[in-house]
C-alpha cells in the first residue's frame, strides 16, 4: 500500500496483522489492521506513475491502483528496499 505525507513524500507499506477494533482515539475509525513500513520515502518520480495520479486527484479515502506495471514496479521497490530478516 502507498501513502503520502504532509510534505509530498510517498511511503511503501504492507498490511501485516489482522483486522481488529480500533482503539478509541483512532481518528473516527473502528477497525485497523497493522502495516509494516519502509524506513525510507520515495519521491513522485520514484513511485509507479498511476500511484502518483492517484494521490494528484486528491481522494482521501482509501483507493485501489489498478495495472500489473503498479504492482511489478512495487514488489520491486518492496524487495529492493525491506530489512532482511
Amino acid at each position: 500500500m502507498w501513502t503520502r505525507d504532509t510534505a509530498g513524500d510517498f511511503w511503501l507499506g504492507r498490511v501485516a496483522g489482522p483486522l481488529r477494533r480500533a482503539p478509541r482515539n483512532a481518528a473516527g475509525l473502528t477497525h485497523v489492521r497493522r502495516a509494516d513500513w519502509l524506513d525510507r520515502p520515495y519521491g513522485a518520480d520514484d513511485v509507479p506513475a498511476d500511484v502518483a495520479a492517484t494521490f494528484a486527484r486528491g481522494g482521501r479515502n482509501l483507493q485501489r491502483t489498478h495495472g500489473a506495471a503498479v504492482e511489478r514496479r512495487t514488489a520491486e521497490l518492496w524487495a529492493a528496499a525491506a530489512p532482511t530478516a
